[in-house]
């Protein structure tokens, strides 16, 4: 799944929960699996 959404957070908790609520509103068939978890975490720039 391709999502254009976009987040700044201080800390990989604060966006996994973010992610959450995104997955939640937005894409609401979708399950945050710990596969995904990690698929966007590989996907995370940091600066």
């Amino acid at each position: 799944m391709d999502c254009p959404g976009k987040l700044t957070v201080e800390t990989e908790s604060e966006l996994m929960q973010h992610v959450q609520v995104h997955a939640k509103a937005v894409h609401p068939d979708l399950q945050v699996t710990p596969e995904l978890q990690r698929q966007i975490k590989s996907l995370t720039k940091t600066f």
